[in-house]
């Protein structure tokens, strides 16, 4: 069934280019265990979104940090939110965090997302929240 489906693909209309991105989603669908999979498509996301805000590279360090070790279930930071809305979330909130004075309705690729500043605030509550229960504080009167 793969190689109908690989033939299919090879004699498709497709740009070259195409046509191997479509064949490697295949190959990895089958060969690859479904949680490397999950995270090598974010990180695909996390650097597409990446280059077109042009992302410097300390940031873009802080970025996959927090997708490959912080927070590998997203639906703890959003339910209803889709991994592209939540990966461009966290590249507002890194950004932000290095210049306060960023609005992200200004920025097309977040507004193409459908992301408002009420999107942002509901995600850096939780955000909030998932690190006050990593690390809980402990006062001794």
């Amino acid at each position: 069934m793969l190689a109908t489906k690989t033939e299919k693909i090879l004699h498709s209309n497709l740009s070259p280019k195409e046509k191997w991105e479509e064949i490697d989603k295949r190959t990895r669908y089958y060969c690859e265990p479904r949680e490397d999979r999950r995270m090598k498509d974010k990180l695909s996301i996390a650097d597409n979104l990446m280059d077109k805000l042009n992302i410097k590279e300390n940031m873009k360090k802080q970025i996959k940090y927090m997708i490959t070790s912080e927070f590998k279930n997203f639906k703890e930071l959003s339910k209803n939110c889709s991994n592209e809305q939540i990966i461009a979330l966290m590249i507002f909130y890194v950004m932000k965090s290095h210049n306060y004075n960023l609005i992200i309705e200004k920025y097309k690729t977040f507004t193409e997302l459908k992301l408002t500043n009420k999107h942002y605030m509901t995600f850096t509550t939780k955000l909030c929240r998932y690190y006050q229960n990593k690390i809980p504080v402990n006062i001794e009167i």
